[in-house]
């Protein structure tokens, strides 16, 4: 835009306003000098075709020299030395910012990896069989498979027996390839619980009248602590009581003689099914029964 002025002696004199922004008041005679702007330094010319219109055009060989290092403003911009020191500000402030999140994220990092030590240390204290220390539960657990370390129980070895009395008798026969233990449990309490080899016979005699449920685990790497098999342990119970009876005669008693067998023959007239290890080890753990 270009305001016509009027001077002290009648002259009028012409307001230019520069690319840069910068504002001069000429008169008419300068028209089509060349003139330095005392802004940006850079040499342009003073246009007029119609006496109304005053265009300023810096030298292409002015702007060819200064090309390198002056940028051209935009009206109403500040000047070179200004734009600079706000790329400064805004450089050292960027920097400020990204060292405050580096130091957050070194800190954090540090955290986590000092919970995660810890969190180790806390682990390895929970490792272990049986007991407490310092006020960590230690959790009870089966030792580790260890067949060579465990040899067999002897056959029919009693492993507990509640009663005292009895006739009849009852024979197990363990044709697989693995050891068994075997519970006779009557009205949730164990009456009999005893060691049956792989491919041997055991007889229970003295066995009290009543009617009787079988339940047997198989397995090796028998451990005497905790009572049971450790490695391949797999528990099972006859889907048919064994009822024994005693029977007065004339000349005696008449009782009652079973032989089950823990392997699967033909023709055979029971069955088995699944049972689960806390439901074996629940009947020992829970009701056991001496008197």
């Amino acid at each position: 835009m270009t305001l016509h002025l009027e001077n002290d002696d009648g002259t009028a004199m012409l307001t230019i306003r520069h690319i840069c922004g910068e504002t001069y008041h000429v008169e008419e005679s300068h028209i089509g000098k060349s003139v330095r702007c005392t802004r940006c330094g850079v040499v342009f010319q003073l246009l007029s075709t119609d006496n109304k219109r005053i265009e300023s055009r810096a030298t292409w060989r002015d702007v060819t020299e200064r090309s390198a290092s002056v940028t051209r403003p935009y009206p109403n911009t500040p000047a070179p030395s200004t734009l600079n020191e706000e790329i400064r500000k805004q450089f050292r402030g960027s920097w400020s910012r990204y060292w405050i999140f580096a130091c957050v994220g070194i800190a954090v990092v540090g955290t986590l990896l000092l919970i995660g030590i810890s969190c180790r240390d806390c682990g390895a204290g929970l490792t272990g069989y049986g007991g407490s220390s310092a006020g960590i539960i230690r959790p009870i657990s089966t030792p580790p498979c260890s067949e060579s370390q465990s040899p067999s129980l002897s056959n029919g070895l009693a492993l507990f027996r509640s009663w005292r009395t009895g006739l009849s008798v009852l024979t197990i026969d363990n044709g697989t390839g693995q050891d068994a233990d075997v519970k006779l449990v009557s009205a949730g309490r164990v009456l009999s619980w005893t060691y049956s080899r792989a491919r041997q016979q055991h007889t229970i005699a003295n066995v009290p009248v009543g009617n009787y449920r079988l339940m047997f685990c198989q397995g090796s790497g028998w451990n005497i602590g905790i009572g049971r098999f450790t490695c391949n342990r797999a528990c099972f119970e006859l889907n048919k009581t064994l009822e024994f009876n005693e029977t007065p005669l004339v000349d005696g008693v008449e009782y009652s003689q079973h032989t089950v067998t823990l392997h699967e023959v033909l023709n055979g007239n029971v069955t088995k099914s699944g049972l689960s290890t806390s439901a074996f080890d629940s009947v020992n753990l829970d009701q056991l029964d001496s008197h």
